[in-house]
């Protein structure tokens, strides 16, 4: 739902979202699309709030595992230590807003992070025992 829109000298939009979610939680389902206007399409018609919206397209998003073990061991402001162990590939997400500056390892080695919702991180997990570390560096 668009709250508001202000325009000087840039355009922002703030939404709402109608279920908040846990700040560190699994998606079940991904959406994918390229533009604003898909995304305000794709949160007008969400019905699941653990769908998540991605501008970039991954392959093995289409079955992912709807109830993996998650464990936060670290949740800090900027440096967090998670263990999920699923059975298929999973999406990680994170609540916190994306930067350049946010690294993650997992399992050790160096991960790409994704932007989900426009705004926050998501991390792609194959299936396994995991061990993730995000920090951000300054």
């Amino acid at each position: 739902m668009l709250i508001t829109k202000v325009e000087k000298p840039i355009t922002v939009y703030l939404y709402q979202l109608a279920s908040i979610k846990e700040v560190i939680y699994t998606s079940n389902s991904v959406t994918f699309g390229e533009t604003l206007s898909d995304f305000k399409k794709f949160l007008d018609s969400r019905r699941d709030s653990n769908t998540v919206f991605l501008e970039e397209k991954i392959n093995n998003l289409s079955d992912l595992d709807k109830n993996p073990s998650l464990k936060i061991l670290i949740n800090q402001p900027i440096f967090k230590k998670i263990v999920i162990n699923n059975k298929k590939p999973t999406l990680l997400v994170i609540n916190n807003n994306y930067y350049p500056n946010w690294q993650v390892k997992v399992n050790s080695k160096d991960k790409k992070i994704l932007k989900v919702n426009l705004a926050f991180i998501g991390i792609y997990l194959e299936a396994g025992n995991n061990l993730i570390e995000l920090s951000y560096k300054l």
